[in-house]
């Protein structure tokens, strides 16, 4: 059983005499471990710090007020050296200022000791920039004051202390901070992931962890725990979030985040190595924390039953995961169609499983080729369109395939049996067993109310009007924008609800569910329906032709006018054309 201990102490800066309290300066290290960020406070934070101090020195009495300034949560001693969990601000900041007040305080034998805090943040680059700031003399230019964090805030605190405190009273001042400024300090003796977790319970100041900083950490001790790694190993993690970080800045755009990629990595874990599919639907965040839970405290969760002990986590696989995040932001596919497939799929009712994507590469990644990427991709995003219209909902059937092909690229080695699995669940679906809802039958009824089936559809069929076998990187680019980020509408191309009020009714009673079927609903730019309004078609056209999407410039009706007869014929093609593209 791991060590768990919780201790609490009054604390002050100075020696004490009273029980149970525990004094800071002259009581060994105070270590700021690796894995925490860099000291951040600003001159906001500083000055108001530095103001609650002097407003409770100089109070209205004339007799100094003692001060609470917060908790602070650290390690048990050892080795005459304490990790700071939380504080790290603040006691960085008061070591500051006590090196400032050495500098006004003309008794050398009372000055204090400013070489207590001992920092292993950015691999050392933060205890030299520590070192930096207390070695400069104040009055000199300090040559890195725009980029030392300690160097601007000495020479904050200089100024503050230089015009706001008298010179006599320098000495009281700091006596005052020593004996009569409280923290509450909770000692914890325990594994660090059980010190977070008393971290995260009682923290109100200091740094947020989120689930990407407690992923850090804890994914450090696992791989100190678990593969004996050095302490060092954290700077090969922090690499991993500064890879993201440049290829954000370098694309000036979100090309990627650490939890977009720990949500990739949970789907890959929960296929690896075959855990429970409940896992799939699990807030990421939730999912980290159960897991180390399990890996590192053995604590029992629902849904990580022994298989979870199988489970390996490495830095090489997150490096993966993330280099091939960084290229698909800035590669197109082999073909248009190829680069739409990841689309539909976003825009399926199983848009989850786009990361089927990157799963099916991170597999295969030793044999894996461009036309194997290509033919998933399309595949995938053939069936999902399928399931999304044939049913009109999320069902349980498709997830528990997606789920079934994303554990089987782990154990079938060969990536073309699982798009020859994909492929036959495609073929499966266009059997005319109505009892299932047959795919060519829900495309021909009314769809106009079915958002999902509408829009999935009308694009398919913009898709499909374009040449969107293109290999031209341009030609893909330049298509992918007219087809995904321009903002549309599904246009009625026979209005639905004509501007002519006395017509509507008798439009209704002829066109009945035609109205609102595939032949009479196409994309439009939302620009252009927005002006059209509810117009006759003869007005309308004039406007069509302005789209870019060559889906409108291929409406040919028979008369001058659109009518009965044009949507039902263009209903059969287009429905045809779909079909065919799916199944063939």
């Amino acid at each position: 059983m791991d060590t768990f201990e919780i201790n609490a102490f009054t604390a002050t800066l100075g020696k004490t005499v009273r029980k149970n309290s525990l004094h800071i300066v002259g009581n060994g290290d105070w270590i700021i471990p690796i894995y925490q960020r860099p000291y951040s406070w600003g001159e906001n934070e500083v000055n108001k710090f530095l103001r609650d101090l002097r407003d409770n020195f100089y109070s209205e009495d004339s007799v100094p007020s003692p001060m609470f300034i917060g908790t602070m949560q650290v390690s048990a001693k050892e080795n005459n050296a304490r990790e700071v969990i939380d504080g790290q601000q603040r006691l960085t900041t008061f070591l500051l200022l006590f090196h400032v007040l050495n500098q006004f305080n003309p008794d050398v034998k009372t000055h204090q000791l400013t070489n207590w805090i001992k920092t292993r943040v950015n691999r050392g680059e933060a205890q030299n920039s520590l070192n930096n700031a207390i070695n400069n003399t104040l009055d000199k230019e300090v040559k890195d004051l725009e980029v030392n964090r300690y160097s601007q805030n000495l020479a904050l605190i200089h100024n503050y202390i230089k015009d706001n405190i008298d010179l006599d009273d320098v000495k009281g001042f700091q006596n005052f901070i020593l004996n009569q400024v409280y923290f509450v300090c909770i000692e914890t003796k325990a594994n660090l992931s059980k010190t977070l977790q008393i971290f995260e319970s009682i923290n109100a100041t200091g740094m947020d962890l989120n689930t990407a900083d407690l992923f850090k950490v804890r994914f450090y001790e696992y791989l100190r725990i678990k593969e004996n790694a050095s302490e060092s190993v954290f700077e090969s993690i922090s690499d991993l979030y500064a890879t993201i970080d440049k290829a954000n800045k370098s694309q000036n755009d979100v090309v990627t985040s650490i939890a977009d990629i720990l949500a990739q990595y949970q789907v890959i874990l929960i296929s690896k190595y075959d855990l429970s599919n409940a896992l799939y639907f699990m807030n990421t965040e939730t999912f980290y924390d159960k897991l180390f839970d399990r890996l590192l405290n053995n604590v029992t969760n629902e849904g990580f039953g022994e298989k979870i002990n199988k489970v390996k986590l490495s830095i090489s696989d997150l490096e993966s995961l993330i280099n091939s995040r960084i290229e698909w932001h800035s590669t197109t596919g082999k073909t248009l169609e190829e680069d739409m497939a990841y689309y539909f799929i976003v825009w399926s009712r199983y848009n989850r499983y786009w990361r089927a994507i990157l799963a099916f590469e991170f597999a295969y990644k030793e044999n894996i080729t461009p036309q194997l990427m290509s033919d998933f991709k399309i595949k995938l995003s053939k069936l999902l369109i399928i399931y999304s219209v044939k049913f009109g909902k999320a069902v349980n059937e498709c997830h528990n395939f997606i789920r079934t092909i994303l554990k089987s690229m782990f154990s079938e080695t060969n990536p073309q049996r699982i798009i020859d699995l994909i492929d036959a669940e495609i073929r499966r679906h266009s059997s005319t067993d109505l009892d299932k809802g047959h795919f060519e039958i829900k495309m021909n009824e009314s769809i106009a109310s079915i958002p999902k089936s509408k829009y999935l559809l009308c694009r398919l069929g913009a898709m499909l009007s374009e040449d969107y076998l293109t290999s031209n990187e341009r030609s893909i680019k330049d298509l992918r924008e007219i087809l995904c980020f321009n903002d549309i509408d599904i246009e009625h191309i026979q209005s639905y609800n004509h501007e002519d009020l006395s017509l509507r009714e008798s439009i209704w009673e002829e066109w009945k569910d035609e109205i609102n079927s595939l032949g009479n609903l196409v994309v439009l730019e939302r620009s252009i329906n927005r002006n059209i309004k509810n117009s006759l078609y003869n007005i309308k056209k004039d406007s069509y032709v302005k789209s870019q999407f060559s889906i409108i410039k291929e409406l040919n009706p028979t008369s001058g006018d659109w009518i009965l007869e044009d949507a039902q014929r263009r209903r059969e093609t287009e429905s045809k054309r779909i079909m065919k593209y799916i199944f063939e």
